[in-house]
């Protein structure tokens, strides 16, 4: 049989497809080879910095300045160096300025507050007394910006002189709390809300059952926001050297003080005192030379960045296994507290429990800080980093809590058993409470003809579904769970506070308060930063020479590149797995909205969740 010849252009076809084969395979290695050169760059290069004398230090945090910066998987980093930048951590800014005071190649700071989003009154006030430190060394700090927002300013209020730009404002507004209200839209929809509550301060249920803020919920609110702004205004006075009314009466009356300089808001400011000088950018930069001593004010190396200041040899808190001696730990507990293992960002009721045994079982460990910033959460994640407190308490190592700007609900469950609990004057806390939301879409199915029936082996065979009303045997078992959990709550502050149930039952209800506050009620012992909390923590184990060292998570650290991947993809999916099935759920929560509970794995689907609560 004779072989048919391939024609010439078949032959050519091949010819030309092999070609564009053999180039798209050589394109496709040389790439893999630039993403691998990039990687290992990246890893192994390292930039040397030089510090020349009479440098400025420029503090400029970007994102939310947190005790904490959330895992950032590596694929993120490589392909978005600007994700390690959405957060700031506190005590490395902290710790750059502690270091510049004393360097003597260091004779200013500058504050470069443009990039920073959300820092929080509490974490000012830790940041702030380095800052006044660093001014005692006699070196001035100065603070300068297009605009200052309300939380930006407060830290700038710390500087020897703010410099504003002509074209900017200082934003400053109160601070304030007003939810959304859908009982009447609800109510056109058909939708019925079945709520469960204990106490009379249950400001997280009003949105489902009315269109507006009952008196108690404004009462409750107004306290600890005034609190609150009481201290922003007193503190930002005192910085100025101006009467703190003078501040209420700036924002009270903004309207006349900008008719007064013809909607200049720069010259408003400078007119009520909030700021020493108008500039631009430019004549910002030469103020800053002038008082480093610098002729030069294109100069390169007048200012060094914090970031580079600490790489360049300076080391925060050591890391364990670095610290010889005796330690204190610091266990970090920031963001939601959730069910299971979790990364750097949310509380893993495991993670952090893991940790805290570390710390027990480490000869090393002498005492422990448990360092917490969080509105609650998960309510069995809650219970099982709060038996490990207890257990490291009963090996003889004290554990102390040192909260943040927020330490609520589920953040207040994982305090109460500490031997002393820290707050700042600004700390929101408390929110000892409990109440359950169960919606039911059944009439509103029924108005578009979708009907639900049939059988079941028991009374509960059709508990807790979106299309069934929610039956008596149901409601009655909700209740039941509620009062039960709301009872543990104040029974729990009582025995370990050493407080009347009578006593914790006037503050608690779901009551939020504020750091001063809880410490005229007995939530909180002492009045401090994490440093104090340190302090106290080693003095209470009896240490004269110790190190703070930060409690690490392994897990996390150890992971290979494809492990850390696929954990982050594994959060993602339970993240939307969770907003999926969130209204299937009988979502239990104290003074919080079960929307904002990011991952719903709690295994009873009971939360402690603070919703008025933010880091103001």
């Amino acid at each position: 049989m004779t072989e048919k010849k391939v024609g010439w252009l078949r032959r050519g076809w091949r010819f030309i497809w092999g070609l564009v084969s053999a180039v798209r395979r050589g394109l496709a290695n040389l790439l893999f080879l630039g993403l691998l050169a990039l990687v290992l760059y990246a890893v192994f290069s390292e930039e040397k910095i030089t510090i020349a004398e009479s440098s400025v230090l420029l503090l400029a945090p970007t994102g939310s300045v947190v005790d904490q910066r959330s895992f950032v998987d590596p694929l993120s980093r490589i392909l978005d160096p600007e994700a390690m930048l959405a957060e700031t951590p506190l005590y490395d800014l902290v710790d750059a300025v502690r270091q510049a005071a004393e360097d003597p190649r260091i004779v200013a700071l500058a504050l470069d507050l443009d990039d920073l989003e959300q820092i929080g009154i509490s974490n000012v006030r830790e940041l702030g007394s380095v800052l006044r430190a660093f001014r005692d060394t006699g070196k001035p700090v100065i603070a300068m910006g297009d605009n200052f927002t309300q939380q930006q300013y407060l830290l700038a209020s710390y500087a020897d002189e703010i410099y504003l730009h002509s074209m900017g404002a200082v934003g400053i507004q109160g601070f304030g709390v007003y939810p959304a209200y859908f009982h009447e839209l609800l109510e056109r929809l058909e939708i019925d809300i079945y709520v469960f509550r204990v106490g009379d301060y249950k400001s997280a249920v009003e949105p489902f059952l009315r269109d507006d803020m009952s008196i108690a919920a404004k009462q409750n609110n107004m306290r600890w926001l005034q609190s609150l702004w009481s201290n922003y205004t007193a503190s930002a006075a005192v910085n100025r050297d101006l009467d703190p009314e003078s501040i209420d009466n700036y924002v009270n009356n903004y309207d006349l003080a900008l008719e007064k300089v013809e909607g200049n808001a720069a010259r408003g400011a400078l007119d009520a005192g909030l700021i020493d000088q108008i500039l631009g950018r430019e004549e910002m930069l030469t103020r800053v030379a002038e008082l480093a001593g610098r002729e030069d004010t294109d100069s390169d190396d007048l200012f060094v960045h914090f970031y580079d200041y600490l790489d360049h040899g300076l080391a925060s808190l050591p890391l364990p296994g670095e610290a010889e001696g005796d330690i204190v730990a610091v266990v970090v507990a920031e963001g939601m507290i959730v069910d299971g293992d979790q990364p750097p960002g949310m509380v893993g009721g495991d993670s952090v429990a893991a940790l805290l045994r570390n710390a027990r079982q480490d000869d090393q460990v002498k005492a422990v800080v448990l360092r917490i910033n969080s509105g609650g959460g998960s309510a069995f994640a809650s219970e099982v980093i709060r038996e490990q407190v207890a257990l490291t308490q009963q090996a003889g190592k004290p554990v102390l809590a040192s909260m943040g700007g927020m330490a609520a609900s589920g953040g207040y469950w994982i305090a109460a058993g500490a031997a002393e609990i820290w707050a700042q004057p600004t700390t929101i806390t408390g929110s000892i409470g409990i109440f359950g939301v169960f919606p039911s879409v059944n009439r509103t199915l029924a108005k578009w003809g979708i009907h639900s029936d049939g059988v079941g082996t028991t009374r509960m065979a059709d508990a807790f579904r979106l299309d069934r009303p929610l039956s008596d045997i149901s409601s009655n078992a909700m209740q039941a769970t509620i009062d039960h959990g709301y009872q543990r709550f104040v029974q729990l502050v009582s025995e370990s506070r050493g407080m009347s149930l009578e006593a914790v039952e006037s503050i608690a209800q779901g009551q939020v308060w504020s750091g001063e506050d809880a410490l005229a009620y007995g939530l909180v012992d002492s009045l401090g930063g994490l440093d104090e909390a340190i302090d106290a923590a080693a003095e209470l184990a009896q240490l004269s020479d110790y190190e703070a060292v930060w409690m690490s998570d392994d897990n996390w650290l150890d992971m290979s590149l494809w492990q850390r991947l696929l954990s982050s993809s594994v959060q993602a999916v339970m993240r939307g797995l969770g907003e999926a099935v969130f209204a299937r759920l009988p979502l239990l929560s104290l003074l919080g909205e079960p929307v904002e509970v990011p991952v719903l794995n709690d295994p009873a689907g009971v939360y402690m969740h603070c919703m008025d609560c933010a880091s103001l």
